[in-house]
């Protein structure tokens, strides 16, 4: 049989932790602002900025798809910042809502993908892209008046590669006789398919472990469930 421990996998297809929303800078929640978290899925963030609301200046639209690049995924969070989000724990962790400073402006993917994020200042700015562990951040010129996203920014990555700004979960698939659970996820983006239909090894984002009679494989499935160290990973 094949297992597959995927972690935050699932937060792609259909995990969202609050409804979609966009900041308006007029919640009177009291909560002022709060700490970014460390990559959880996206929540309800704080709102409410002092002073008055802030003009509006333009907004970002665009949409949302998996790391294959066709399939739309609700409920993503994004975001504008001029700094840098705090990186994703490297290994297991506890999983929490994401929280950003009250005058953040951000808003969730539609049920298509699509989304609409106002804009309060022009310039330099980083857009954030996230679904769970999954996340991306680009580099963006943000102008006065509305402005199309290329789609190349928003598509969550298939692979982690930090200077790129890219992050996905870590992922660990057992090979066994059934259930060809790689294969699923390769019609998510991650990985590819051999010419034969079976799937490449070399391609796979995740830790791929198969039965050997070596007892210095590195990727044995007896490692990954008798070592808290590796499994913790």
């Amino acid at each position: 049989m094949r297992h597959v421990f995927v972690g935050s996998l699932v937060a792609v297809c259909i995990a969202a932790c609050g409804a979609n929303a966009s900041h308006d800078f007029d919640s009177s929640n009291g909560n002022g602002s709060g700490a970014l978290g460390d990559g959880g899925s996206g929540g309800t963030l704080t709102g409410g900025g002092e002073g008055g609301t802030p003009a509006k200046v333009g907004d970002l639209a665009g949409k949302v798809f998996a790391p294959e690049g066709t399939i739309p995924i609700s409920g993503a969070l994004i975001y504008l910042t001029t700094g840098s989000p705090a990186p994703i724990p490297d290994g297991t962790y506890c999983d929490k809502c994401t929280t950003i400073d009250a005058n953040t402006p951000f808003t969730y993917s539609n049920t298509d993908g699509s989304f609409d994020l106002p804009a309060y200042v022009t310039g330099a700015q980083q857009l954030v892209v996230q679904k769970g562990a999954f996340r991306r951040i680009r580099s963006v010129t943000v102008s006065s008046g509305s402005q199309t996203v290329d789609p190349a920014m928003t598509t969550l990555p298939g692979k982690t590669d930090a200077s790129l700004g890219d992050n996905i979960p870590k992922m660990a698939v057992v090979a066994g006789a059934w259930d060809h659970i790689e294969v699923t996820l390769e019609k998510l983006g991650l990985g590819k398919l051999t010419g034969s239909g079976g799937f490449d090894k070399s391609s796979a984002p995740f830790d791929y472990y198969e039965n050997s009679l070596s007892s210095s494989n590195p990727y044995s499935p007896r490692k990954l469930i008798t070592d808290a160290a590796t499994i913790g990973q």
